[in-house]
């Protein structure tokens, strides 16, 4: 997520111009802000340059974060369903709010339980954003 808002991309535009509201985990923020300096390295960019760019995916983008005790219900599915443990709070946030997961990753598409979605499907138009909720 980082990357794609440095630098240009349909991630990026997609990101900030968005129309629909995003869910994470509540952990997201911080996550990323663990990665800057890696995420730094690997583009070429300044750790100030990061920390900007997730600064303006926070204010931008329309993501709510929710804390995990709203999701811990739906862990034991989320870790049944997902193909990457470091992935089933995702899951399990996507089973409470019935919602896709929007992501490139295509080692979770090896699954059948949550729908999942990439920048791609959005762009060819295989897949209509939907006004309200998103993951």
């Amino acid at each position: 997520m980082a990357a794609a808002l440095l630098k240009d991309s349909k991630t990026r535009e997609l990101l900030l111009g968005c129309s629909f509201q995003l869910f994470a985990p509540d952990f997201l923020s911080e996550e990323l802000g663990k990665y800057s300096c890696y995420f730094a390295e690997k583009l070429g960019k300044t750790g100030e340059e990061v920390k900007s760019a997730l600064e303006e995916l926070f204010e931008r983008a329309k993501i709510v974060q929710v804390p995990r005790t709203e999701c811990e219900a739906f862990l034991p599915f989320g870790i049944d369903a997902s193909p990457d443990l470091k992935d089933a709070l995702y899951f399990a946030l996507a089973l409470k709010l019935g919602i896709p997961i929007w992501t490139n990753d295509k080692k979770l598409k090896k699954q059948e339980v949550v729908e999942i979605i990439s920048t791609q499907d959005i762009l060819q138009g295989n897949y209509c954003v939907p006004e309200g909720r998103y993951s």
